[in-house]
């Protein structure tokens, strides 16, 4: 799960910090630790408790590239429990396959907002191109280096917009992956 806090729509809060985010490169942010780095850190500690309260797994969170913007880990979960079950390889070779009607899922505009974002700069994939790779940032899929050396565990898509719908998002991974259709 990836959002970003757009000034003028929680940013009341941060009009001592307002950030004209067109103006900056995004790499310094990555990762960012500290005040003229990172922004928003008490909308992400509210949201991270309201999951625990909710019963959502939350495994962590970052900053990521650009300011406020964040990213949440979610798992490992039961019943749709794709982590040791899933057999990387096979997935990945699926995914690749259908990675335009992925990308048309992963932006409720059918990609028209992932070609803004999905440029293959500032550790994204393009979106023309599908990639995976091991703790690869810039590949569509990402899979952690743990899980390469373990030969299990779980694979990353990095193509899902922030706006995106996540039932449609799970669906078409199930249906590529686990359900081949």
């Amino acid at each position: 799960m990836l959002f970003v806090i757009i000034l003028g729509t929680i940013g009341v809060l941060y009009e001592q910090q307002q950030v004209c985010i067109a103006k900056y490169y995004f790499s310094p942010y990555y990762c960012g630790v500290g005040a003229n780095k990172v922004y928003g850190r008490d909308i992400v500690e509210a949201h991270y408790r309201a999951c625990l309260y909710a019963g959502v797994k939350i495994a962590g969170c970052n900053a990521e590239v650009m300011p406020a913007q964040w990213e949440f880990q979610v798992g490992p979960c039961e019943g749709i429990d794709m982590g040791d079950h899933l057999v990387i390889e096979v997935a990945i070779e699926r995914l690749s396959k259908h990675h335009v009607r992925h990308i048309k899922a992963y932006d409720p505009k059918e990609g028209k907002d992932n070609e803004r974002r999905l440029t293959g700069f500032h550790e994204t994939s393009s979106i023309h191109d599908f990639s995976a790779g091991v703790a690869n940032r810039g590949a569509s899929i990402r899979i952690p280096r743990q899980v390469a050396e373990e030969g299990c565990g779980y694979l990353e898509d990095r193509r899902p917009s922030s706006n995106c719908d996540p039932y449609a998002v799970t669906e078409v991974i199930v249906r590529t992956t686990v359900l081949d259709v």
